[in-house]
C-alpha cells in the first residue's frame, strides 16, 4: 500500500484540467486529475475507465459544473452527474467540494440538490466553496499565478478539516521519520559498515520490537500485529516531536471547545465508546485472543439455561438488571426489551503478560 494524492480534479476539459493541475502542483499539493468522458453510455459516471483504488480516501474534490457540457444549465441536470462522481469516490470522508464553473449558474443550487435528494446514498462535503474559471484561466499568467494563491486560501478556510487533515499529514511525517530514526541507529560502525550488515541489523531490531510487544510465541503467529503495537510508540514519540505552537493555535481555532467540558448526546457517546473499545473481527480470527468477545450460542443456552445458571450463581436476569437495567426506570415491556437486546457472550481478559507468554 502506498500513499495516495488526497486531492482529485475532475473536468472534461483537458487544457482546463491541466491549468487546475499545475496551480496544485506549485502550491506544493500532489493530485490525481481525471478526464471526465460524456461520450460513452456505458461509462456511467464518467470517470469508470479509471480504477480507483480501495484505499484512496480523497480530501478535496475539485468537479468542474458543467461536466457534460449541457446547454441548459438546470440545477437538476447539473446535479447527477456530481452526484455520480461522488457516490464513487468517496467512502466515508470528510472532504472538501470545489465546484468551479465559467458559468454564471450558482452552484448553491445544486450542493441543495445533493443534501435533498442524495443525502442517504452519498457523504456530503464537510464544507463547499465555488471557484469562478473565468477569474482564474483566461487571460494573462498573473491570473493562473492568482489560481495558486486561491488554493493556499481554499485548503484553510474551514478550520476543522484544516486541523483534521494537518493531522494527516503529520501521522505521515511522523511515519517516514520513525522509519528513518530506526535506519540510522541500526547503521554499524564504519569498521563494520556494509549494506549487508546494515541490513541485518535492522531486521533484528525489528525482531526485538515486535517480540517485546506481545510475546515470541505470539509475534511468531501474529508478526503484523507484533510489529505494529511494537512501531506505536515510535510513532508516538515522532508525532510529538514535530508538533509545536503551530498545532496548538490550528486546533484551539478549529476546536474552542478544547479545555472545556463538552456535552455530547447519548448516541454519539454510545459511538465513541464502541470506537474506542470495540473491534470488528472475521470469524476465522483466533477465540483464544486477548480481548476477543464470543457469543454464547443463544440455541445452546435456551436448551441449557439451568445449567448455566447454576454456573454463574445467578438467574440472567438478576445479572441483566444489576448490570444494565434500572428497575426504577421504564414499564416491564420496556425492560425486557432491553434484556432481549443485550448480547451474552465471554470476553478474553488475561492480563497483557499472561497473553505475551501465553
Amino acid at each position: 500500500m502506498f500513499n495516495m494524492p488526497g486531492i482529485i480534479i475532475i473536468d472534461n476539459e483537458e487544457n482546463e484540467l491541466s491549468k487546475m493541475q499545475d496551480a496544485f502542483f506549485k502550491a506544493g499539493f500532489p493530485c490525481l486529475p481525471i478526464k471526465y468522458e460524456n461520450n460513452d453510455p456505458d461509462n456511467i459516471t464518467g470517470i469508470d475507465h479509471i480504477e480507483i483504488p480501495e484505499f484512496l480516501e480523497p480530501r478535496v474534490i475539485v468537479s468542474d459544473l458543467n461536466l457534460k457540457d449541457l446547454q441548459n444549465l438546470d440545477a437538476r441536470t447539473l446535479c447527477g452527474p456530481v452526484a455520480n462522481i461522488i457516490k464513487k469516490i468517496v467512502k466515508s470522508g470528510p472532504y472538501m467540494l470545489w465546484i468551479w464553473s465559467k458559468h454564471e449558474k450558482e452552484p448553491s443550487e445544486v450542493v441543495a440538490l445533493l443534501e435533498e435528494r442524495y443525502k442517504n446514498q452519498i457523504t456530503l462535503p464537510l464544507h463547499w466553496v465555488k471557484i469562478n474559471k473565468n477569474e482564474f484561466l483566461y487571460g494573462d499568467d498573473k491570473k493562473e499565478e492568482g489560481l495558486k494563491e486561491k488554493i493556499l486560501e481554499l485548503i484553510n478556510q474551514n478550520s476543522v478539516f484544516h486541523a483534521l487533515w494537518d493531522w494527516e499529514g503529520r501521522i505521515s511525517l511522523a511515519a517516514k521519520k520513525a522509519v528513518s530514526t530506526l535506519h540510522e541507529l541500526t547503521k554499524p560502525l564504519d569498521d563494520d559498515y556494509s549494506i549487508l550488515n546494515h541490513n541485518e541489523n535492522l531486521k533484528k531490531t525489528l525482531a526485538k520490537i515486535g517480540n517485546e510487544a506481545i510475546g515470541h510465541k505470539n509475534a511468531s503467529e501474529f508478526p503484523g500485529v507484533a510489529m505494529d503495537l511494537g512501531l506505536a510508540p515510535v510513532l508516538a514519540d515522532q508525532l510529538l516531536s514535530i508538533s509545536d505552537e503551530t498545532q496548538d493555535n490550528l486546533w484551539k481555532q478549529a476546536i474552542p471547545e478544547l479545555g472545556y467540558k463538552v456535552d455530547v448526546n447519548s448516541e454519539i457517546k454510545s459511538k465513541l465508546n464502541s470506537f474506542y473499545h470495540i473491534d470488528n473481527v472475521d470469524g476465522n480470527f483466533p477465540k483464544g485472543h486477548r480481548g476477543v468477545f464470543i457469543n454464547i450460542n443463544t440455541e445452546y443456552l435456551t436448551a441449557n439455561i439451568q445449567k448455566f445458571e447454576n454456573r454463574i450463581g445467578l438467574p440472567i436476569k438478576t445479572i441483566l438488571h444489576e448490570e444494565f437495567i434500572s428497575s426504577q426506570k421504564g414499564n416491564s415491556q420496556t425492560r425486557k426489551a432491553v434484556r432481549d437486546s443485550v448480547t451474552l457472550g465471554f470476553l478474553e481478559v488475561s492480563a497483557e503478560c499472561d497473553h505475551a507468554q501465553r
